[in-house]
């Protein structure tokens, strides 16, 4: 969440791994802040698309 504090509200994210590492959970994990959609697989891997919606605020 620390990069999403510095990125501007309506830049475009793209979350590219294989499932076996996790990239499904980040569906989850950005959900609040940039809902993610499922635009290409192959083998073992995917690739998400989204749009930041919010900014994640941090407390120092």
């Amino acid at each position: 969440m620390n990069l999403l504090s510095l990125l501007p509200t309506g830049i475009d994210i793209f979350v590219v791994g294989e499932n076996r590492s996790g990239v499904r959970s980040a569906e989850q994990m950005l959900a609040d802040y940039a809902p993610l959609t499922k635009i290409d697989s192959a083998r073992r891997c995917g690739l998400y698309h989204g749009r930041l919606e919010k900014t994640a605020n941090l407390r120092s």
